[in-house]
């Protein structure tokens, strides 16, 4: 692909993104307005369906840009090599036992015992 090409690429999609967010500005200032407009003259949130049936719109319009979320394969070599480097990442920098489920080596010590007698001021 050439270098025109993905100008003209990235800029069809920038535009895409500024369009969504040109209508969600929109969104939010209308229903705004609408909210102080019923909270001054008090007769309650009829405008919620026009907020509600403009949401219909605007979900779709937000994954027409931005796509799914998720929409990696997830069960993919790559996506399945990456989840391994991040779980070893997390491992090296947590060496607490508790976060392994299995660990070679762990064994209980035996503690040191001692001959010493306990006073009351010992127990809780």
């Amino acid at each position: 692909m050439e270098d025109s090409e993905k100008y003209y690429k990235a800029k069809q999609r920038v535009k895409r993104k500024k369009g969504f967010y040109i209508h969600l500005t929109i969104y939010m200032i209308i229903n705004l307005i609408f909210l102080f407009i019923s909270y001054m003259d008090g007769q309650g949130f009829q405008w919620l369906y026009i907020c509600l049936f403009w949401a219909v719109g605007l979900i779709p319009h937000y994954f027409g840009v931005f796509g799914f979320p998720g929409k990696e394969k997830v069960l993919s070599n790559e996506w399945e090599e990456r989840e391994i480097q991040r779980e070893l990442d997390k491992m090296e920098h947590n060496q607490s036992p508790l976060d392994y489920e299995e660990e070679e080596g762990l064994e209980l010590k035996e503690l040191n015992k001692q001959s010493r007698e306990w006073d009351d001021k010992d127990l809780v």
